[in-house]
């Protein structure tokens, strides 16, 4: 018979007579220090080099270490080696130490095997129960940084009325007295520094309205209107730039100003009507030189057919100061105007404050004015320097005024809103006033009312009758000058009394982080396209908080991003989230159970595509995925087969994914040896295999390295040593610090086609291999149990079929078991008894 593959991997010994299942003919009873591939056949590991010296916890040397992966691009991929209380980060291309950070202020971690990681584009999110969320980063000038992760809202835990309200006191503008109810649980009246307290309470409307003094010590620019060497403002001033144009007109019908002008209709335009024209509009401008320019039609001046009128159309164009000029330091030849200097002079000039919007807006006017304002918001500061965004603008011309209302909604996300005049008309060269809109137009910004998320920290305080005072960090603030109460307020569902998130991930756009102490079943999602922002709200683009119900309060175990769903696992079952095809949202949000068998606390493995997860108790890996057959999530056991090689090791500890040159799961076990699994789903290839070595490995990751090959790196404990070691395609064939190692294939029962007329059981055994072997470095034997022999072969085997074992004996079911020890490669392609 021929043994044509081994892709079905080492399988568990109770399949040792199960010759009629379809994995049986190409499978093996132990396959040590092999690599399996997909197509069949199985070649010789290399070894693990040594790096450096793995980072060891002077504390608490017992604990080990971990490793992470961090790719900022093709061409720059780094290795996070993570022990309790440091990190290190080691450039891939040269295997040097780049970053180190260390301290409990930094890193403290005491339980690493519960570490899971997201990266963001440069961002590297660090989660543990233990500790805020890290973000490792890289800029783009090499520079490493280690930093708590910044939430510009934070989640809560909880967005529903509280049975107990909180009492806030202003205390001498620094901040504000937080009183708890006698009656609350120490849980939610107790805090640290920098615990994140929200307090919820309804801001009134809000008016921004033209007044008289909004416009009073507008200053006019000289000489024309420009800037020059000798220029000087400050600060606040506002300044006024003339800008003119001239229209021309014709009388066509005899204008009799006591009969036919009409209070505030004073340009030639507002007599241009078809049924009765007094004025038409010149073609061009020839004949009225001599005319005087006159700003406006007057009720005491009379025309007769055949006048020409000269009409000077000028606004007034407002500029408000925000850092100081110095004509003689700043100004610069040939820039003369207040638009040439943007970091010095804002377009128009701020009616009233800045309001504080979180709903519906508008720009209400009326009466007869003429200028432009523009409503502009900001979600970063009130100050005139900070940067504002144009939402609209209502332009009232000159000879043609009107009303243009504006309107808006900022539910979205809570930000100032500011009224700008940007110009207004000139009646004289010299006096800005008359030409400006009246109080009576009434011309406001109005906000309407809305609740407002006040986020307080606590910052410990000295030389007061009380501890702690909590400052207002909010992005928008709306100082309180009284004592209030709410029973609207929570605390930062992140923090050391309720726990941290112990899972990220990234779908849709959207940050989520799941299962905390208190909360194990909760996944809070940021808001679309902003990540650090977890406001709650209706729209689409919303944060969103999902709690899920279950028969139990098992743990979020796992959760990856999928296509369009979101994979997660508990101690007891596998869900998904999702929303029908439509994109997440706060209102088409689902959580559904997709089977029951139940995670450990280990990540799960992004495979090609399919989630890999290991089951409770660690002894099983699962595939799960969609399955189209039952229009269902399913969980499919890839060691049915194999069941022995995780069990018998005492259990997964950690894994990771090498995609080339083909894929496979790598698994740390209990004992400190590998499982590995060849991995093709589609070709239903799912072969298991060990590493074993001299020592015990502690820790795996894959990193890519280009076109080559996947690096593999290790931390092994070797005689009370612990090194980082790496496997890659140059790697020699032993490991670290010269240990050899044994590669062993034992297959399976081969069944020779005529052992039924054997009246003495010999046989002849050859073998294909691929890559010439010293024949020396080489032994075999057929029985299961024998001893292994030499090969009576010199120098090397030869490429193609090799005479291993001649007429060799053996009982029952003959075993082949080969090993290689040395540094040799060695690839096996085919058996032939």
């Amino acid at each position: 018979m021929k043994r044509l593959a081994f892709n079905g991997g080492e399988i568990s010994p109770a399949m040792a007579l199960r010759s009629d299942m379809d994995v049986y003919p190409r499978s093996c009873s132990l396959l040590d220090n092999f690599d399996v591939h997909a197509t069949g056949d199985i070649s010789r590991r290399k070894g693990f080099a040594t790096v450096a010296n793995a980072i060891t916890d002077p504390t608490s040397p017992e604990l080990g270490s971990i490793l992470i992966p961090y790719v900022y691009s093709d061409d720059k991929v780094f290795l996070v080696e993570a022990s309790t209380s440091s990190l290190t980060v080691y450039n891939a291309a040269d295997n040097s130490q780049v970053a180190s950070f260390s301290g409990v202020d930094k890193w403290y971690c005491p339980n690493l095997h519960r570490v899971t990681w997201q990266q963001i584009n440069s961002l590297l999110l660090l989660c543990t129960p233990s500790q805020c969320v890290k973000q490792l980063k890289m800029d783009a000038d090499g520079n490493w940084s280690l930093l708590n992760f910044s939430f510009k809202c934070p989640p809560w835990e909880t967005t529903s009325l509280r049975e107990r309200e909180i009492l806030l006191s202003p205390h001498n503008g620094k901040g504000y007295i937080i009183s708890f109810d006698p009656a609350e649980s120490p849980l939610q009246s107790s805090f640290n520094v920098n615990d994140y307290l929200r307090a919820s309470y309804y801001i009134p409307q809000q008016n921004a309205q033209v007044s008289d003094s909004d416009l009073n010590g507008i200053r006019l620019l000289k000489d024309g209107g420009y800037l020059d060497e000798s220029s000087s403002f400050n600060v606040g001033d506002t300044i006024a730039l003339k800008s003119s144009f001239l229209k021309y007109y014709v009388c066509v019908s005899e204008f009799d100003a006591s009969r036919d002008f009409v209070a505030g209709c004073n340009m030639p335009e507002n007599y241009m009507s078809e049924s009765e024209p007094r004025f038409i509009e010149a073609e061009d401008s020839s004949g009225f030189d001599a005319i005087p320019a006159i700003y406006q039609l007057a009720a005491t001046t009379d025309y007769k057919k055949g006048d020409k009128i000269k009409i000077k159309h000028s606004y007034w164009l407002l500029f408000t100061c925000v850092r100081p000029f110095n004509g003689s330091a700043d100004f610069i030849t040939g820039k003369r105007l207040p638009s040439d200097y943007p970091s010095h002079f804002l377009t128009g000039i701020p009616i009233g404050n800045a309001l504080p919007c979180k709903g519906a807006w508008k720009f209400h006017c009326s009466g007869t004015w003429y200028g432009a304002y523009e409503v502009r918001r900001c979600y970063d500061s009130p100050e005139l320097l900070a940067l504002w965004e144009t939402l609209g603008e209502s332009f009232s011309p000159i000879g043609a005024p009107v009303n243009t209302l504006l309107s808006g909604d900022e539910s979205d996300e809570e930000c100032y809103l500011r009224l700008f005049i940007t110009k207004s008309r000139c009646l004289a060269d010299d006096d800005i006033s008359s030409g400006l809109p009246a109080e009576s137009c009434q011309n406001a910004l109005i906000v309407s009312s809305f609740k407002h998320d006040m986020l307080l920290s606590p910052m410990r305080i000295t030389g007061e009758s009380f501890s702690f005072i909590f400052k207002d960090i909010s992005p928008v603030k709306a100082p309180l000058e009284s004592p209030f109460a709410t029973n609207d307020w929570s605390w930062c569902a992140f923090n050391s009394r309720f726990g941290y998130p112990a899972l990220a991930c990234v779908h849709e756009s959207r940050l989520i982080f799941a299962a905390t102490k208190a909360q194990p079943q909760t996944i809070w999602m940021s808001r679309t396209d902003d990540l650090n922002n977890f406001t709650t709200g209706k729209l689409d683009t919303s944060a969103l908080n999902l709690t899920m119900s279950t028969t139990t309060q098992a743990d979020i175990c796992w959760m990856l991003s999928r296509g369009e769903v979101i994979m997660l696992g508990t101690e007891d079952a596998e869900w998904i989230i999702d929303s029908g095809g439509k994109g997440i949202t706060p209102t088409s949000a689902r959580i559904v159970n997709h089977g029951r068998v139940g995670s450990a606390h280990i990540p799960a493995v992004q495979a090609i595509d399919r989630v890999l997860y290991i089951e409770r108790g660690s002894g099983r890996l699962y595939q799960y995925g969609y399955d189209w057959n039952t229009n269902a999530y399913t969980s499919t056991d890839l060691t049915v087969f194999a069941d022995h090689i995780a069990a018998q090791a005492g259990g997964i500890i950690s894994g990771t994914m090498q995609r080339k040159p083909y894929p496979r799961a790598i698994f740390v076990l209990a004992d400190g040896t590998l499982a590995l699994m060849t991995y093709n789903s589609h070709q239903q290839v799912h072969a298991w295999h060990r590493y074993t070595t001299n020592g015990s490995i502690e820790s795996v990751c894959a990193l890519p390295n280009g076109t080559q090959s996947d690096k593999l790196y290790a931390i092994v404990s070797r005689k009370g040593t612990r090194y980082l070691e790496c496997l890659s395609e140059d790697s020699p064939y032993a490991d670290g610090n010269g240990y050899e190692y044994t590669s062993t294939v034992s297959t399976t029962a081969l069944w020779p086609p005529d052992a039924d007329e054997h009246k003495t059981h010999t046989a002849t055994l050859y073998a294909y291999v691929t890559t010439p072997t010293p024949a020396g470095y080489l032994g075999v034997r057929l029985a299961e149990h024998a001893d292994y022999a030499p090969l009576n072969i010199a120098g090397n085997l030869k490429l193609g079929w090799n005479k291993l074992l001649s007429n060799s004996s053996w009982t029952d079911r003959p075993h082949f078991s080969l090993f290689v020890n040395g540094p040799a490669p060695f690839e096996l392609l085919s058996l032939q008894l």
